[in-house]
């Protein structure tokens, strides 16, 4: 198989049928430092991942784009994690080529259609993606246990988006040169 049809087949992933392959935890762990140290800006790596074409990205160019959508998610939501041992960004990453194909290709048409909406009307944030409370409110022995996030594996990634988005927001513009008009990240200082 070539890597072009490596990479259709990618593009083709309907999150239907995945085979979970789960591989050492020290390699996942491992693999999650190493790209660690590749993305700097989660800001600028966010909007430059909006621009890739994942149905022309070599094999290595998918795994790489992968596992660094996996790190930039547990460093922006990874305190959203419950108290258990399930990691849903480690988790994706033990996906097969197919699966991460299905929640990549999702989540890139979720942050395309933010960044187009967002030039139009701004960045919505969706209720769905904010955290349930519970509060004692008349002393029935419930505790208040602080923020509970219900939301699947993609919606992880969703809400580490829009936390990227609220905290640089100040550095998202567009051109105002009228024959350029791009949106752009600017430089951090």
């Amino acid at each position: 198989m070539t890597t072009q049809s490596n990479a259709s087949a990618r593009l083709a992933a309907t999150g239907q049928g995945f085979t979970i392959i789960t591989p050492p935890p020290a390699a996942v762990v491992k693999t999650l430092k190493k790209s660690d140290s590749r993305v700097k800006d989660s800001a600028r790596w966010l909007f430059e991942f909006a621009k890739i074409d994942l149905s022309k990205l070599t094999e290595k160019q998918f795994t790489n784009l992968a596992t660094e959508l996996a790190v930039v998610g547990k460093r922006e939501a990874g305190d959203i994690l419950p108290g258990t041992s399930f990691d849903p960004f480690a988790q994706f990453l033990t996906l097969d080529e197919r699966g991460q194909a299905g929640v990549m290709g999702a989540f890139q048409d979720w942050v395309k259609e933010q960044f187009k909406q967002a030039e139009a009307s701004g960045w919505r944030l969706d209720p769905s993606l904010q955290p349930i409370r519970t509060i004692d409110l008349f002393n029935v022995g419930t505790r208040d246990k602080g923020d509970t996030f219900v939301v699947g594996s993609l919606g992880c990634f969703k809400i580490a988006a829009n936390r990227i988005v609220e905290r640089e927001r100040d550095r998202f513009g567009i051109c105002q040169n009228p024959r350029c008009r791009q949106p752009f990240v600017a430089v951090r200082k």
